[in-house]
Protein backbone atom coordinates (compact mmCIF):
# COMPACT_ATOMS: atom_id res chain seq x y z
CA UNK A 1 0.00 0.00 0.00
CA UNK A 2 1.12 3.26 -0.82
CA UNK A 3 0.31 6.20 1.09
CA UNK A 4 -0.35 9.47 -0.32
CA UNK A 5 -2.51 11.17 1.81
CA UNK A 6 -1.86 14.63 3.57
CA UNK A 7 -2.29 12.72 7.11
CA UNK A 8 0.67 11.64 7.36
CA UNK A 9 3.94 13.79 7.68
CA UNK A 10 6.27 14.41 4.39
CA UNK A 11 8.65 12.39 5.17
CA UNK A 12 6.55 8.94 4.95
CA UNK A 13 4.07 10.05 2.53
CA UNK A 14 5.28 8.35 -0.35
CA UNK A 15 6.46 5.34 1.76
CA UNK A 16 5.06 1.74 1.53
CA UNK A 17 3.76 0.49 4.78
CA UNK A 18 5.21 -3.03 5.28
CA UNK A 19 2.95 -5.66 6.70
CA UNK A 20 3.33 -9.67 8.13
CA UNK A 21 3.13 -10.76 4.68
CA UNK A 22 6.26 -7.93 3.17
CA UNK A 23 7.96 -9.23 6.00
CA UNK A 24 7.65 -13.09 5.77
CA UNK A 25 7.99 -12.67 1.88
CA UNK A 26 11.44 -10.94 2.39
CA UNK A 27 12.96 -13.36 4.45
CA UNK A 28 11.69 -16.92 3.51
CA UNK A 29 13.88 -17.16 -0.33
CA UNK A 30 11.41 -19.89 -0.51
CA UNK A 31 8.52 -17.78 -0.46
CA UNK A 32 6.48 -17.26 -3.56
CA UNK A 33 6.48 -13.08 -3.12
CA UNK A 34 10.29 -13.18 -2.56
CA UNK A 35 11.79 -11.69 -5.62
CA UNK A 36 8.29 -9.14 -5.24
CA UNK A 37 9.43 -7.98 -1.71
CA UNK A 38 13.00 -7.98 -2.64
CA UNK A 39 12.03 -5.35 -5.30
CA UNK A 40 10.60 -2.83 -3.17
CA UNK A 41 13.19 0.09 -2.07
CA UNK A 42 10.98 2.75 -1.14
CA UNK A 43 11.06 4.15 2.75
CA UNK A 44 9.17 1.73 4.52
CA UNK A 45 6.81 2.50 7.15
CA UNK A 46 6.55 -0.44 10.08
CA UNK A 47 4.74 -0.82 13.22
CA UNK A 48 5.86 -2.79 16.37
CA UNK A 49 2.54 -5.26 15.85
CA UNK A 50 3.13 -5.98 12.38
CA UNK A 51 6.97 -7.27 13.78
CA UNK A 52 5.75 -9.31 16.41
CA UNK A 53 3.39 -10.89 13.73
CA UNK A 54 6.68 -11.63 12.01
CA UNK A 55 8.61 -13.27 14.71
CA UNK A 56 5.61 -15.36 16.25
CA UNK A 57 5.10 -16.49 11.95
CA UNK A 58 9.08 -18.33 12.18
CA UNK A 59 8.63 -19.69 16.01
CA UNK A 60 8.24 -23.08 14.74
CA UNK A 61 11.04 -22.66 12.06
CA UNK A 62 14.25 -24.82 12.27
CA UNK A 63 16.65 -22.96 15.14
CA UNK A 64 18.61 -21.06 12.27
CA UNK A 65 15.54 -19.43 10.94
CA UNK A 66 14.60 -18.43 13.60
CA UNK A 67 17.68 -16.79 14.42
CA UNK A 68 17.79 -14.88 11.40
CA UNK A 69 14.57 -13.53 11.18
CA UNK A 70 15.40 -12.26 14.92
CA UNK A 71 18.94 -10.68 13.84
CA UNK A 72 16.87 -9.54 11.24
CA UNK A 73 14.08 -7.81 13.02
CA UNK A 74 17.15 -6.23 15.02
CA UNK A 75 18.58 -4.60 11.97
CA UNK A 76 14.89 -3.48 11.08
CA UNK A 77 14.75 -2.20 13.91
CA UNK A 78 18.11 0.62 14.17
CA UNK A 79 17.45 1.03 9.92
CA UNK A 80 16.55 5.20 10.24
CA UNK A 81 14.63 4.47 6.67
CA UNK A 82 12.17 1.91 8.37
CA UNK A 83 10.14 4.49 9.68
CA UNK A 84 8.14 3.40 12.65
CA UNK A 85 4.49 4.53 13.24
CA UNK A 86 2.35 3.49 16.45
CA UNK A 87 -0.44 1.05 15.44
CA UNK A 88 -2.98 2.99 17.26
CA UNK A 89 -2.15 6.43 16.81
CA UNK A 90 -2.19 5.63 12.90
CA UNK A 91 -5.20 3.76 13.10
CA UNK A 92 -6.81 6.33 14.60
CA UNK A 93 -5.42 8.90 11.98
CA UNK A 94 -6.82 6.95 9.22
CA UNK A 95 -10.20 6.84 10.82
CA UNK A 96 -10.52 10.40 11.92
CA UNK A 97 -10.09 10.97 8.21
CA UNK A 98 -12.96 8.13 7.45
CA UNK A 99 -10.07 5.99 5.73
CA UNK A 100 -10.63 3.09 7.63
CA UNK A 101 -13.49 2.14 10.30
CA UNK A 102 -12.96 -0.53 13.04
CA UNK A 103 -12.57 -1.13 16.72
CA UNK A 104 -9.34 -1.17 18.63
CA UNK A 105 -10.45 -2.54 21.61
CA UNK A 106 -12.11 -6.18 20.45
Amino acid sequence: MTITSTVFPREISESVFADTFYWIALADSTDAAHQRARQIADDIVRTDEVLSEHLTFFCAAPEFMRREVALAVGDILQDPSCHRWQFGVWFVTLERKGLVHGNLTH
